[in-house]
């Protein structure tokens, strides 16, 4: 531009010039005034740097640089509220000219993810991990193996082991605040004993009357028990015997549980045996009573006469003349040999069974 002077004194005037240069104002740009971050998770502020200028943040808590035009910030909340932190930018072109701006960052909590304490359970028993859903939270568990939900606060983990020695399962669990976008992760270990099988040695076919083992051999640190108990020499014993009668008519069958149990882990496991009982067919009628009132072999006893229900006993003297018949013999309610009119002698009886199949013989009875 052109000054103009004048000397008013003597009217007398003059001209000349000037050049003033006027620089670019510096930016000093710190992006958006206000910006949000989750604690621990860096940030980055300012922009582009321009040639020739030189920056200053103040303060430098938590910057990766305070003269970088673009530093990144990382801060930590531990409080459980929104802190914030206010950072001023003084930028200084290469003309010297400066200029200041300021941006105040939000830091959210630190998002704690609870998965619990490590967990310990037996193949195939359901145990639980996590803890109370936070409201507003949501969740993620991985691996997702074995659990009832991968996206709950608490699922149930269900792992089977069919090795010898325990086995480990590490889960990973993200809590993630749906306000801010801030999430947390934390892991939890969950070990699982061996899956117990009890050894039971199949089942079993036995007589009315006999005993039979079932089970195995016992092993060291377990307990046994049997269910029901029905007829068991033990019901604690890994390999008890069994005696059971069958008056039926037909086989007839048992089942019983075992429960094995590991007493140092706790775990257990179940088997079942089928015990299979067969009537005792066997018949012996004795052939001599004495009924002479000293209860003393008094009567006819036919042995295993209950596994013959519906019998039918003939008996007759030495002449055929019929003098006792009945049905369902039982040798306590029913029976022959006691009646004070009953001679010495020899005797004849037909004991038939339901099946059609009949026994003849003789008794003698001696007074």
């Amino acid at each position: 531009p052109t000054l103009a002077a004048a000397a008013t004194a003597t009217n007398c005037a003059g001209t000349t010039q000037v050049t003033i240069t006027v620089n670019p104002a510096a930016a000093a740009s710190v992006g958006t005034a206000t910006r949000a971050t989750c604690s621990g998770s860096p940030l980055t502020l300012g922009a582009a740097a321009v040639t020739g200028s030189t920056y200053q943040w103040s303060p430098s808590t938590g910057l990766s640089s305070a003269t970088a035009a673009n530093p990144t910030v990382t801060l930590t909340n531990t409080t459980g509220s929104p802190i914030t932190q206010t950072y001023t930018l003084t930028e200084t072109t290469s003309a010297g000219c400066s200029a200041t701006n300021s941006v105040t960052v939000t830091i959210n909590p630190t998002i704690v993810a609870a998965p619990g304490p490590g967990r310990t359970t037996c193949s195939g028993s359901p145990v639980s991990i996590g803890a109370a859903a936070v409201q507003g939270y949501t969740y993620s568990w991985s691996p997702s193996t074995g659990l009832s939900s991968a996206t709950v606060a608490n699922p149930t983990v269900t792992l089977t082991n069919t090795t010898s020695a325990a086995t480990t399962q590490t889960y990973t669990l993200t809590a993630t605040n749906t306000a801010t976008g801030c999430s947390g992760t934390a892991t939890v270990v969950v070990t699982v004993n061996p899956a117990v099988v009890p050894a039971t040695a199949g089942n079993v076919t036995t007589i009315g009357g006999r005993p039979v083992a079932i089970g195995s051999a016992p092993v060291a640190g377990y307990t046994y028990s049997w269910s029901p108990s029905t007829g068991l020499s033990s019901a604690t014993v890994a390999n008890p015997t069994v005696t059971l009668t069958n008056y039926t008519g037909a086989p007839i069958t048992q089942t019983y549980t075992l429960t094995a149990t590991n007493t140092a882990t706790g775990c257990s496991g179940t088997a079942t045996v089928v015990v299979t009982i067969n009537v005792d067919t066997s018949l012996t009628i004795y052939n001599i009573i004495t009924p002479n009132g000293d209860n003393l072999n008094d009567k006819l006893v036919i042995a295993n006469v209950r596994s013959f229900p519906g019998n039918t006993m003939e008996i007759y003297n030495r002449w055929g003349r019929q003098v006792f018949a009945t049905t369902n013999y039982d040798n306590d309610s029913n029976y022959w040999g006691t009646d004070p009119g009953i001679a010495p002698g020899l005797y004849y009886y037909l004991f038939k069974q339901t099946n059609g199949n009949a026994t003849k013989g003789w008794v003698e009875v001696v007074k």
